[in-house]
């Protein structure tokens, strides 16, 4: 019965070690798709009326001078396939005749 004993606790610990490296592996995985997501959003948008923006990495967010003094954005919500975010903008009101 001893013996069994001993295999059976050998067993066991074979089995944390496994799970221990696989849950490492898998918060390894989950860090670098969030890293590579974040990494996708930075950069230069444009919306469908031409609106430019640029996304920066630390949160802020650039328009050009003549639109606005820029603003930040911050991820809301992430699922498996897709990422939302939300921009704050602090935009300039102009007339039709640019005043």
């Amino acid at each position: 019965d001893w013996q069994v004993a001993r295999k059976v606790e050998g067993l066991r610990a074979e089995g944390e070690k496994v799970i221990s490296r696989r849950a490492e592996g898998a918060q390894k995985l989950q860090a670098y798709v969030k890293e590579t997501r974040a990494a996708a959003i930075v950069g230069d948008w444009a919306d469908a009326d031409g609106m430019l923006c640029r996304l920066k990495a630390d949160g802020t967010v650039l328009v050009p001078p003549s639109r606005g003094s820029g603003g930040t954005w911050k991820v809301v919500d992430e699922d498996g396939f897709s990422t939302s975010i939300e921009l704050t903008l602090a935009l300039a009101q102009t007339t039709r005749n640019g005043v």
